[in-house]
């Protein structure tokens, strides 16, 4: 990831699959600040996967702008992807509970589903 970041011929797009595996988590802070700085430089996108609470906890608010869940709906072939940052209090929660914490408890499946709506455009409840 860094010969691919800080190279001289950088491409426009990365992906990377779950960032985390293999780095210590001590180090996680200057993986996710090394992307963060490299793509606010413009030119470069990542795009990563992870299903670290750590790594969740420590990004920066604008990568928390740009950061969507991706989880499969109970009795759905499909999966849905939604900003986190478009969740029902999600910035708010963010702040008082960490977003890793979100991650763990669950919230961030829940509360695509209560926020999806179905097929006759009414919001899910119960």
């Amino acid at each position: 990831m860094l010969a691919a970041l800080l190279g001289p011929d950088p491409a426009q797009l990365y992906f990377l699959e779950e960032i985390d595996n293999g780095i210590h988590p001590s180090r996680l802070s200057l993986l996710v600040d090394l992307i963060e700085r490299q793509t606010a430089k413009g030119g470069s996108q990542v795009i990563a996967t992870t299903h670290s609470p750590e790594l969740l906890t420590i990004m920066g608010d604008v990568t928390f702008n740009n950061t969507s869940v991706v989880c499969r709906l109970e009795g759905a072939d499909d999966a849905v992807i939604r900003p986190v940052a478009e969740l029902p209090n999600a910035a708010k929660l963010r702040k008082s509970q960490g977003l890793g914490r979100l991650l763990t408890s669950g919230w961030m499946e829940t509360a695509v589903t209560f926020s999806e709506d179905d097929e006759n455009g009414r919001e899910v409840s119960e």
